[in-house]
């Protein structure tokens, strides 16, 4: 029994051998940790049957013997267990660090895509502009003499015309895109009339632009807002262009304005420029203002354009402490209402 009581006693097996066997649950798989445990008490099963030189144990002995076994096998669970969760956190955190390590080798890789796009199209767009203000400039000149020599090409020439316009125009746009994206923006703040500048922007348009539309101003005369000039002018040259392009012929663009009281107490003016046109769908209202982005009626239409505009109006808007925003039924003929605001002069001083 000597050797019985150092492989046992009253409260079950001895520590000693349950070390080993927390060692294997802990260091092993719960396969290991089992096998290691079932070679543990059938070394202890052979030692007790050596120590009573019997098969048939004392019923203490048995009693104790079984209480060990079942001990044993409540830590052997308990620490797999525990190391099991360990591990799956492990595995987890490692998971989790590999994807942000990606999610940020994928986000400084599609800057650099970006930076290399907008360099490209910066260089190409400075080297295409040169060469087509030049040949815009001497269309014009062209169609000025064109009576001279006694032919009438003035129809081609007006296409001509119309067409490089429409070049230049877009490389300016983008080049002004890509400029207020890639640089912050610095408003010259001053008072400004709101009548005044929307009437400097209608005056840029050719003059039989506003013969195939009606301009109907909605303005207090003494309105004024504290912004930028050239940005505001930009802004509502934009506006009024898309409002043309896409309303019908002998329609009428209305161009308003009214002081606002917020909720914060901050004077502002709302501007709001609509139109007469197709009107634009709701879920296509938020992709509006992205760079780029053009409706789908636009890219199977024969309305042309880069895209930038409104981008390019959102970003002047902001930048002088505003926001913009449309609304439209998406109804064909009542046309959308493109909001913008600004902040009050008198909200300034």
């Amino acid at each position: 029994m000597i050797l019985g009581l150092i492989v046992t006693n009253n409260r079950g097996l001895t520590p000693i051998f349950a070390i080993p066997v927390a060692l294997a649950a802990w260091m092993f798989q719960p396969r290991q940790a089992v096998m290691a445990l079932g070679s543990v008490f059938l070394m202890l099963i052979i030692m007790n049957t050596i120590a009573v030189k019997s098969l048939l144990w004392p019923v203490p002995l048995t009693i104790t013997f079984l209480c060990g076994l079942v001990s044993a096998l409540i830590v052997v669970c308990a620490i797999c267990v525990l190391r099991y969760a360990l591990d799956v956190t492990e595995i987890a955190r490692q998971r989790a660090w590999q994807a942000e390590q990606q999610m940020t080798r994928a986000y400084k890789q599609e800057q650099h895509l970006n930076e290399l796009k907008d360099q490209f199209l910066l260089n190409i767009n400075h080297e295409l502009r040169t060469p087509l203000t030049s040949l815009h400039g001497y269309l014009q000149l062209l169609q000025l003499h064109q009576g001279n020599d006694g032919s009438n090409q003035s129809p081609l020439l007006a296409h001509i015309v119309q067409s490089s316009e429409e070049l230049v125009h877009m490389v300016n746009t983008l080049l002004d895109a890509l400029q207020y994206s890639n640089t912050a923006i610095q408003p010259q703040s001053e008072d400004l009339s709101v009548v005044s500048i929307v009437q400097s922007a209608a005056n840029l348009f050719e003059p039989q632009q506003w013969q195939s539309h009606h301009l109907d101003l909605l303005i207090p005369e003494p309105l004024t807002v504290r912004a930028d000039r050239q940005l505001f002018h930009q802004v509502l040259w934009n506006l009024l262009s898309n409002a043309c392009k896409y309303s019908p012929a002998q329609t009428t663009v209305t161009v308003g304005a009214q002081q606002e009281t917020g909720a914060s107490q901050q004077d502002s003016v709302c501007i709001w420029v609509q139109d007469a046109g197709p009107g634009i769908a709701s879920n296509e209202i938020p992709l509006l203002f992205g760079k780029f982005s053009r409706l789908k009626r636009d890219q199977a239409g024969t309305v042309r354009g880069a895209g930038l505009g409104l981008y390019i109006c959102k970003q002047l808007v902001e930048a002088m402490g505003g926001r913009i925003w449309v609304e439209s039924s998406g109804v064909v003929g009542e046309g959308s209402r493109f909001y913008f605001t600004l902040p009050s002069a008198s909200q300034i001083s």
